[in-house]
């Protein structure tokens, strides 16, 4: 599921609506499903993925009943990885104040500089 091949939602909706999806796994808004293919072997199956929309919360609703009712009962919700909520969460946050930070330490060097300060204090420390 790592290489998975990109498809859009409405594939993911036929296979399912024809039964042909036998595993799903859900992190986040990306669901990555294992499927039969119609080609020359019997029984070769790959998988795909693709990314639900965020603004629609029904789609998902939507997605489960068609694929429990084809019979898709392998169904795995992932968590997001540690990445993915650092991201989104606390580096969010602390995004401006480390901007701050390093906008007044190069303020303060400046300003150190051009008083002719022989302090070449590099540390930051607030006095």
């Amino acid at each position: 599921w790592n290489v998975a091949n990109s498809t859009p939602l409405s594939h993911l909706f036929a296979m399912a609506k024809a039964g042909n999806v036998s595993k799903v796994m859900l992190r986040g808004s990306v669901v990555s499903y294992l499927h039969s293919m119609k080609s020359g072997s019997p029984q070769s199956q790959r998988w795909s993925q693709t990314t639900l929309p965020s603004k629609n919360s029904s789609i998902l609703n939507e997605l489960m009943s068609t694929l429990i009712q084809s019979g898709c009962d392998d169904i795995t919700t992932l968590p997001e990885s540690f990445w993915q909520r650092f991201v989104n969460g606390p580096a969010v946050m602390v995004l401006p104040f480390a901007y701050l930070a390093a906008l007044y330490w190069m303020m303060r060097r400046l300003q150190k500089e051009q008083l002719g300060d022989g302090n070449d204090d590099d540390s930051f420390t607030i006095k």
